[in-house]
C-alpha cells in the first residue's frame, strides 16, 4: 500500500471502537476499486466485519432496514461471510422481504450446501410462502 493508503487504513483503525461508520469511509478510501482480492484483502475484511457487527446491532436494537443494509455492505466486501448473508435473511425477513430473504438463503446454500440454519430458516420461510396467497 502507498503511504496514503497506509495512513487511511491507520485512521480507519483508530475510529473503528468509537466511530464505525467513519471506520468505513476511511477504510474505504484506501481500498484500489477492483484491485483487491475481497477475500483476502485485510482492509475489506475489516470493513466487512465492522459492517457485521454494525449489523448484528441493528438487529438486536430492531432496527431490520439498518441491518439489512448494514449485513449486505458486509457481504459486499466478504462474499464468503456466510453468517452475514444468514442475518441479511433475517433482517430481509423482518422487513416483510420474505421472497429476498429465502433468495438470500438459497444463495448461502449454493455455496455451503451443509449449512444446517439456513437449511432452517429456508424451510419456514418456503412454508411462509406457500400459505400466502
Amino acid at each position: 500500500p502507498t503511504s496514503r493508503e497506509g495512513r487511511l487504513v491507520d485512521t480507519g483503525i483508530q475510529f473503528q471502537e468509537r466511530f464505525p461508520l467513519e471506520a468505513i469511509r476511511y477504510l474505504k478510501m484506501a481500498v484500489p476499486p477492483g484491485q483487491v482480492d475481497l477475500k483476502t484483502n485485510p482492509v475489506t475484511r475489516r470493513i466487512a466485519g465492522i459492517y457485521y457487527l454494525l449489523g448484528l446491532d441493528a438487529l438486536e436494537a430492531n432496527d431490520p432496514t439498518s441491518a439489512a443494509s448494514y449485513f449486505s455492505g458486509s457481504v459486499e466486501f466478504r462474499p464468503d461471510l456466510l453468517d452475514a448473508r444468514l442475518n441479511l435473511s433475517v433482517a430481509r425477513f423482518r422487513l416483510g422481504q420474505v421472497s429476498e430473504a429465502k433468495q438470500v438463503l438459497e444463495d448461502l446454500l449454493a455455496i455451503d450446501p451443509a449449512h444446517a440454519a439456513a437449511q432452517a430458516n429456508l424451510k419456514v420461510i418456503t412454508a411462509k410462502l406457500e400459505k400466502q396467497p
